[in-house]
């Protein structure tokens, strides 16, 4: 009994974080409730998150909507625009280097 309700606690959450997402970002169909699902299953992991696509389809809101629905939704969010970058820095960028690991390191940088 105990289980079941937990479960339905769950499930009632999982809905509310979803319907917040709508709030944010417009789309429907089964494509865009994929997109909905995946936002809520990588806020859910601690992990940085890659988002890939063409100029305008809204990756900095699909961004926005796993880091305000994580558990890290009170600390700093940082984009990167890695077309910008040169191709010779977006892994320092992204992941950081360590001094002396290329012309011009000086220090330690993380990611």
């Amino acid at each position: 009994m105990l289980e079941k309700k937990e479960q339905e606690l769950f499930h009632f959450r999982r809905q509310h974080r979803r319907s917040n997402l709508y709030a944010e970002m417009i789309g429907s169909g089964s494509k865009m409730e994929a997109v909905f699902e995946t936002i809520l299953r990588c806020a859910e992991v601690d992990t940085n998150v890659l988002i890939m696509g063409e100029t305008g389809v809204g990756k900095e809101l699909a961004a926005r909507a796993i880091h305000s629905h994580s558990h890290r939704k009170k600390e700093p969010f940082v984009t990167v625009n890695c077309g910008a970058l040169p191709d010779a820095l977006i892994e320092s960028e992204l992941f950081g280097h360590v001094k002396g690991a290329f012309t011009g390191a000086s220090s330690n940088r993380a990611g």
